[in-house]
């Protein structure tokens, strides 16, 4: 019988291929495959939830707008703390401190009973004395509208320019924009409101002189 000698060798097999320059000037086909159907369905579904993400973090409110503001407005001021915690306000954080050494403090968003979205409450309070609140601000969110009549008869609004400053903003930001006063013995209340027929309130704010 014949033997086949196999001879070892530590070189490992050369392939050869060929390799082209694909330049700028030659059209390249590049085939992209179809969007699945599902794909698309999914991405709508997805959509509405990014929109409302804002409001999903927002604390509920057992509060209907109308019970709630009542509250803020009417408790006698000093206001204290656990005022917010019973209207279902959490989540305040310290958010600046005017010259006067004021700490404002600003909770987290909030939709009531009824469902008005609030963007957030804040408070000032005295660094020495953080259980006596003397001024209130209260932000609406633009995704609803409470409208000014439901505030403005029962607290007698009045319209009110504000005379002008060189050296500060206006308080108003728009020329859409209007503001309403009422004074009470000790204290002020403000509402900002908006231009639109129905004249949703864009903040307020309650302070004691």
């Amino acid at each position: 019988m014949n033997k086949v000698r196999v001879q070892e060798t530590n070189r490992l097999p050369q392939i050869r291929c060929r390799t082209r320059l694909i330049t700028m000037e030659e059209p390249v086909d590049v085939k992209v495959g179809r969007p699945k159907t599902w794909a698309i369905a999914m991405l709508l579904a997805l959509m509405p939830w990014q929109l409302n993400a804002s409001d999903a973090m927002a604390t509920a409110s057992a509060y209907a707008t109308d019970e709630l503001l009542e509250r803020l407005l009417q408790t006698p001021l000093f206001l204290v703390p656990t005022t917010f915690a019973e209207l279902g306000l959490s989540g305040f954080t310290q958010a600046s401190s005017d010259s006067g050494s004021n700490i404002e403090l600003r909770s987290d968003p909030l939709v009531t009973r009824d469902g008005t979205k609030l963007a957030f409450v804040a408070y000032r309070v005295s660094p020495n004395d953080r259980t006596r609140i003397n001024f209130l601000y209260v932000e609406m969110s633009g995704n609803s509208c409470y409208p000014l009549a439901n505030l403005q008869d029962r607290y007698e609004l009045q319209l009110f320019i504000a005379p002008p400053n060189p050296h500060s903003g206006s308080i108003v930001d728009s020329v859409n924009q209007n503001l309403y006063r009422a004074a009470y013995t000790g204290g002020e209340l403000m509402v900002k409101s908006d231009g639109t027929l129905r004249r949703c309130v864009v903040s307020l704010h309650r302070s004691r002189y």
